[in-house]
């Protein structure tokens, strides 16, 4: 190194001990960061479609990151209820999906619900399509599981809770049917559906196994609250 290279090195070095000397180590950290600051703003302002495609990238990163986790779990929902049907019996087992689709005139949402997954036993009539965009301020069904988290019981019994819902469900084959709230934490999912041809005898074990699989599915279901790899 040349006798001005070593010059300019040692004059830099003692005017950044001067600095530091004259207004300390914090404020001229805290400079610097104001400065970088000011140079990104710029940079932004000069060239608006840098933050713009950024923003675009993560958007597509995160719906690509979003069909992927479907992709994964739909078939390990359905096995989930395939499983739920065996072990206790059921005709029918099926999950709706909450969802906002539309909103009034001052943005308050109207909440609805989509019939996402359906496994039916040998000869049961299909029903998925009768379930889709049901608006659940119709269904006095929501409020009661909303307030309990669960429901079960005869087809008649629905009727004097919720005539609209007995109604849907009429001529499906259903005569006794258990529903429970899919939360996972403070976000409530959907409503997972067992439905039987007859009163099921041991109430009990369907409680449990209908609960055991709605805390799978709710989590299979959590794109938000999914495991950060």
């Amino acid at each position: 190194m040349g006798e001005k290279s070593t010059g300019s090195v040692v004059k830099f070095i003692t005017d950044m001990a001067n600095l530091i000397t004259d207004h300390g180590i914090f404020k001229i950290i805290e400079a610097i960061a104001i400065i970088a600051l000011a140079i990104s703003v710029f940079t932004i302002a000069a060239k608006p479609e840098i933050i713009l495609e950024q923003l675009q990238e993560i958007s597509r990163n995160e719906e690509i990151e979003n069909r992927n986790f479907r992709k994964v779990n739909d078939p390990l929902i359905r096995q989930e209820l395939h499983e739920l049907i065996y072990e206790t019996g059921g005709s029918r087992a099926s999950v709706l999906e909450f969802h906002n689709g539309k909103e009034n005139p001052s943005s308050l949402g109207f909440y609805y619900a989509d019939m996402t997954y359906e496994v039916d036993k040998d000869n049961m009539k299909v029903i998925n399509f009768q379930y889709q965009n049901v608006n659940l301020s119709l269904l006095n069904m929501s409020t009661v599981l909303y307030e309990n988290g669960y429901w079960y019981g005869s087809v008649e019994e629905l009727s004097k809770i919720d005539p609209t819902l007995s109604q849907m469900i009429s001529g499906n084959g259903t005569n006794w049917i258990a529903l429970i709230l899919l939360e996972r934490g403070n976000l409530e999912l959907g409503i997972l559906e067992l439905s039987f041809e007859e009163e099921p005898q041991d109430l009990q074990y369907i409680g449990k196994e209908i609960r055991r699989t709605g805390a799978s599915i709710a989590s299979m279901l959590d794109f938000e609250g999914r495991e950060k790899k």
